[in-house]
C-alpha cells in the first residue's frame, strides 16, 4: 500500500491547486467530470486500491491475533480487495459470530 500511496501522491500533487476547490467543496458534476478523465480515474483507482490493501492487512493481522483460522480469513481478504467495505463487513460479522460461539450458551 505504501508504494501505491507514493504513486497516488505523485499523480495528485501536481494538480492539487486546481483540485483543491473540488476537494474542499465537493459537488457531483465537477467530481464526475474529474473522475471521467484518465488521470482522475487512475487516481481514484489507486486511492481505493491502497485503502483496500491496507484494510486487508488489518483484517489479516487482527484476524490472526483473534485466533481466526486462515480458511476464515482468506475469503475476507479477497472480498476486501474486490469490495473493501464488504470485506470489512464480512470480517466484523465473522468476529461477532466467533465471539457469540466462544461466549457459549451462558451468555445468551
Amino acid at each position: 500500500p505504501a508504494l501505491i500511496a507514493v504513486f497516488y501522491a505523485w499523480m495528485l500533487l501536481p494538480g492539487i491547486r486546481e483540485a483543491l476547490p473540488l476537494l474542499t467543496n465537493p459537488q457531483f458534476e465537477p467530481l464526475r467530470t474529474l473522475l471521467s478523465t484518465p488521470q482522475g480515474f487512475t487516481a481514484a483507482w489507486l486511492h481505493m486500491l491502497a485503502l483496500d490493501l491496507f484494510l486487508g492487512g488489518v483484517i489479516l493481522r487482527q484476524g490472526q491475533a483473534q485466533g481466526l483460522r486462515h480458511w476464515a480469513i482468506a475469503p475476507l481478504l479477497v472480498l476486501s480487495l474486490m469490495a473493501g467495505p464488504l470485506g470489512l463487513l464480512g470480517y466484523l460479522l465473522v468476529l461477532a459470530l466467533r465471539r457469540k460461539r466462544v461466549a457459549g450458551p451462558a451468555a445468551r
